[in-house]
């Protein structure tokens, strides 16, 4: 599959588009759309740990299609399409949750990515006071 693939863009789009169709419809309806779109627009703002306040239930529903737990991948992948990198989703994942973390239900969710997101907004917010 990957030889078909011809950039590391296309990939980001298919690993995108397979977490957010976690029932596996065929499509990616508005309410994931929309919380998607939600996101990125808080990360753009500084305003992160505050979506994740409002929507973090809703986040983890549209990764686990119903589940009740997901697995480390989807964890990590949710973080990879909102734009943090390996290395600081790794590195976030065994502070909090340890080594062994396999399945991660959604008070797991919403606390490891309550870290990552406080991180973030508070170096967005530096960053921005000091321009």
């Amino acid at each position: 599959m990957l030889s078909v693939i011809g950039s590391v863009d296309e990939i980001y789009i298919l690993d995108t588009y397979d977490t957010i169709d976690a029932k596996c419809n065929g499509y990616i309806g508005f309410k994931e759309f929309y919380l998607l779109t939600l996101l990125l627009a808080a990360k753009d703002q500084g305003e992160t740990v505050h979506t994740l306040y409002l929507h973090g239930q809703r986040f983890f529903d549209m990764i686990s299609a119903g589940q009740e737990i997901i697995s480390e991948e989807r964890l990590l992948k949710f973080g990879r399409i909102v734009g943090f990198k390996e290395e600081i989703l790794l590195d976030n994942l065994v502070k909090l949750l340890g080594k062994d973390c396999m399945m991660v239900n959604s008070e797991d969710f919403i606390t490891y990515y309550y870290s990552l997101f406080s991180q973030y907004d508070q170096t967005y917010q530096s960053y921005n006071s000091k321009t």
